[in-house]
């Protein structure tokens, strides 16, 4: 079973895009005041490891990183400790 984490997260973006589609769906509309929550990109920070349970994070990875990309644009960042 995969873990499904990522709802929460995926629940919120859907409710920011909603929120500004209907204030852009308005007959009159005051988009150039309404304050744009929307989240327009992701900063997806990995680890680098040599352990062999790598494999399996790595899966899980992109699974996240699946769901993610069709809401927002993804920058992954490799980092080291």
């Amino acid at each position: 079973m995969l873990c499904r984490s990522y709802k929460p997260i995926v629940e919120y973006i859907d409710e920011r895009f909603e929120a500004y589609l209907q204030e852009e769906l308005k007959v009159k509309r005051s988009l150039h005041t309404y304050h744009d929550t929307r989240i327009h990109a992701c900063l997806y920070f990995l680890a680098p490891t040599g352990h062999s349970y790598v494999l399996w994070l790595f899966f899980l990875h992109i699974v996240k990183l699946q769901v993610h990309a069709e809401l927002m644009n993804i920058v992954q960042v490799l980092y080291c400790k």
